[in-house]
């Protein structure tokens, strides 16, 4: 899959519920933690290239979500579809220096409904193996 956005999710303060208060609601869009919150995006050429790849909207956070509330709440807030703990910094340091990038993913674990992380190994390999064989063939 390619994401085709990304954002730091978990940048902001912890409201009672749990709930994430962005910097973006917090700051003018034009200080930088309001721009931390933003969604960055890919370069629309490299997009392209792989255009066969669905897409989805990804965010960044610091720790894995490991139950269903949490990854409720980042879908609504966020509309998030993937999450990752580098996706939107990439995307931002490359936006900065005018570097064309795209993020392609394979998705490995999936959100335990019991809360508990279970990580699938041989699961991340095939996907790892995957996503190579898809990056070969794009070339």
């Amino acid at each position: 899959m390619q994401t085709d956005s990304d954002c730091f999710a978990e940048l902001g303060t912890l409201n009672e519920d749990q709930t994430i208060r962005t910097f973006s609601d917090n700051t003018p869009a034009n200080e930088i933690t309001g721009q931390l919150n933003m969604f960055v995006k890919p370069d629309a050429l490299l997009r392209s290239v792989y255009s066969n790849s669905p897409m989805v909207r990804g965010i960044t956070v610091s720790s894995c979500t490991n139950n269903s509330q949490r990854a409720a709440f980042f879908k609504l807030q966020f509309e998030a579809e993937t999450e990752t703990m580098e996706g939107a910094a990439f995307y931002l340091c490359c936006n900065a220096y005018r570097i064309p990038c795209v993020q392609l993913r394979a998705v490995s674990n999936f959100i335990p409904s019991g809360g508990k992380v279970g990580w699938d190994v041989p699961r991340a390999q095939l996907a790892i193996r995957n996503l190579l064989e898809k990056v070969i063939r794009n070339q």
